[in-house]
């Protein structure tokens, strides 16, 4: 909606040091799970959340513990927390701040969602060991109440967050 990208925007164009990913791979593609990008959780991200949840993955880690491609983009439908970890990647290069902050100005905040946020692993007590926040990081490594998902799932669907367009 900020005009900063489009859906049919290759993913390279944002993320050209991606040189591994096709350029065939579209921002729609990652929302969509037609990417056919292998998922991120494998043997190797599994064996390390197992043997050392203490580890904080760097991107470069998660990236390279990569497979193949399930398939070629567009041929196909496989949920793969990689695309979201990479729809992370192209928000923090648009807008030059990290997941957290954006969604904390964009979602947390204006819908006054205080137990929601971005897990980073250092939360005392908190619900995941550092090397899962950081392995599946934009895909998923977040925490919220009941209440405040409900609030979410209300103004999600309710439209107050995004245009009808979008």
């Amino acid at each position: 909606e900020d005009g900063r990208l489009a859906l049919g925007d290759p993913v390279r164009r944002h993320l050209p040091e991606l040189r591994h990913l096709s350029g065939k791979i579209t921002i729609a593609q990652l929302l969509d799970h037609t990417s056919g990008l292998a998922d991120l959780f494998n043997d190797e991200t599994r064996t390390g959340l197992e043997e050392h949840p203490e580890h904080v993955w760097t991107t470069e880690e998660v990236l390279g513990s990569l497979h193949s491609p399930w398939y070629q983009p567009g041929e196909g439908w496989a949920y793969a927390n990689t695309n979201y970890y990479l729809l992370g990647l192209v928000i923090e290069r648009l807008t030059d701040a990290s997941l957290a902050e954006e969604l904390t100005a964009r979602f947390l905040q204006p819908l006054d969602l205080r137990t929601a946020g971005l897990l980073d692993g250092t939360q005392p007590g908190g619900p995941l060991d550092p090397a899962w926040t950081s392995i599946f990081w934009g895909s998923g490594a977040m925490a919220a109440s009941a209440a405040d998902l409900a609030r979410w799932g209300d103004a999600l669907y309710a439209g107050s967050i995004l245009q009808p367009s979008s």
